[in-house]
């Protein structure tokens, strides 16, 4: 297991959820999916490529970066003091929006990265706990009533298999409107409110699903 701190894990995770929406609203997010592609290109501490382009420029194969650095990796440069992120441009839409999450962990939560490239992976598990928080803030699913994995699919656009383990996380839970909120859960929901309002407004999957008790009237003899 890769701690962040060496904190106990309670305390990590707690950090984790915190710096994640302190960040959500660093970057004045309002609403789901959340796009850290768009966040990191208006980022000016940050420089923002896909392993694509970085091939062409420098005439190299694409396959030497794929191979070594299968989503991307992300490094730092001392002469623009800057960060910079190369992604995979092929990735489907979902996980290059997780592997874009666990970037933003690494630039600011990493103490890591100002020393060598590091490939974008989930494999360590401060990045994966952050990034559930950032894709999927469970006080913004909460209050949106998302909570199955197919409203998490439908809502935050993450990887199947990480919409199936967040709703079986939020299922184990207890209802976190019965926790005193914080004050970043209180700017998220300023910030989210239009979007919360608008989500709450349409008819959930499960309503959808639902048959009709409408009573088709007879035929007429």
């Amino acid at each position: 297991m890769h701690s962040l701190l060496s904190l106990p894990e309670d305390e990590e995770v707690l950090l984790l959820r915190l710096a994640a929406y302190n960040i959500l609203t660093k970057y004045e997010t309002d609403s789901l999916p959340i796009d850290p592609l768009s966040q990191l290109q208006l980022d000016d501490k940050v420089k923002i490529y896909s392993q694509q382009f970085l091939a062409e420029y420098w005439g190299d194969d694409i396959g030497h970066y794929l191979k070594e650095y299968d989503h991307g990796f992300l490094t730092y440069s001392a002469d623009m003091d800057k960060h910079i992120v190369f992604y995979n441009e092929e990735d489907p839409p979902e996980v290059k929006r997780w592997m874009l999450a666990v970037a933003i962990s690494e630039i600011f939560l990493s103490t890591k990265v100002d020393e060598m490239s590091i490939a974008l992976s989930d494999r360590y598990t401060y990045a994966e706990e952050f990034s559930y928080f950032y894709l999927a803030p469970d006080i913004i699913l909460d209050r949106c009533k998302i909570s199955t994995m197919e409203e998490i699919l439908e809502y935050c656009k993450i990887p199947f298999n990480k919409a199936h383990y967040k709703a079986k996380k939020l299922r184990k839970q207890r209802n976190i409107k019965d926790v005193k909120r914080d004050f970043l859960e209180d700017s998220l929901l300023k910030n989210f409110s239009r979007f919360i309002n608008k989500v709450n407004k349409r008819p959930s999957l499960r309503q959808q699903e639902r048959p009709s008790n409408t009573t088709r009237s007879s035929a007429p003899m």
